[in-house]
């Protein structure tokens, strides 16, 4: 941002709204949404190869476990680009105020992804 922050930290609570007006926004947009079924964050990754998500973890026993794997593991029946097993699904603690972690707490909504798109090519 022009204030010298990764935006995608700045989705938390205690956000100086002049200084990161975008996060605010985007969330009062999301807000305003009255039916969204899925919020997609894009990245570029500069490790990993090909296409994957990372998702918010749930248990085995939640109702989410299995539908927020589901989109990951359809992408990757279509796409030889997209690598299911490069998918992670968890909410560390130190990426709480990332915008799919904030904004799945905000609108109760399981299904906020990251996409990762790798700089380094793609796994054949």
């Amino acid at each position: 941002s022009m204030a010298g922050v990764d935006m995608n930290r700045m989705f938390g609570e205690k956000v100086a709204d002049k200084l990161n007006p975008e996060p605010t926004m985007l969330k009062q947009m999301a807000i305003a949404c009255e039916r969204l079924a899925f919020y997609f964050d894009v990245h570029a990754h500069s490790d990993k190869k090909s296409i994957f998500l990372y998702g918010p973890h749930f248990p085995l026993h939640s109702e989410h476990y299995l539908k927020i794997r589901l989109l990951p593991k359809l992408l990757a029946s279509v796409s030889k680009m997209f690598r299911y097993y490069s998918c992670r699904f968890k909410s560390e603690k130190r990426k709480g105020n990332c915008s799919r972690l904030a904004l799945s707490r905000l609108l109760r909504l399981p299904t906020c992804y990251t996409l990762e798109a790798s700089l380094m090519g793609f796994l054949d």
